[in-house]
């Protein structure tokens, strides 16, 4: 059972996927609230860390190795969860077509 009315507004960062470069340098995207998180089941929410965030913590760079998922509960939670996570991912799928032994392609390079 889902205690998703205990979370905060969208807007107001009820769930937030974070992304950070330190464990204390994160951009917050805020990605569903108790206004538009339903019951009904799991959703796949992809988020683009290049683009603007709707918050940061600290001075996050473009070193991506923190993800996260933060849950703003503003009422008391006595039965039933406000966040579930199956899964986070990163990235979807790579196409290599080149590189050799003297140049190999690398993940940063794609």
């Amino acid at each position: 059972m889902w205690a998703s009315q205990a979370l905060s507004t969208e807007s107001t960062g009820g769930l937030q996927i974070i992304i950070g470069s330190a464990t204390n340098a994160y951009k917050h995207f805020y990605i569903k609230g108790s206004d538009t998180f339903f019951y009904g089941g799991w959703q796949c929410i992809p988020v683009d860390p290049s683009l603007a965030s709707s918050t940061q913590s600290g001075s996050p760079t473009t070193a991506r190795q923190y993800f996260g998922v933060l849950a703003n509960v503003v009422g008391s939670v006595s039965k039933g969860q406000s966040l579930g996570i199956d899964a986070i991912r990163y990235g979807s799928s790579i196409t290599v077509s080149n590189g050799d032994i003297a140049n190999p392609a690398t993940l940063e390079g794609i």
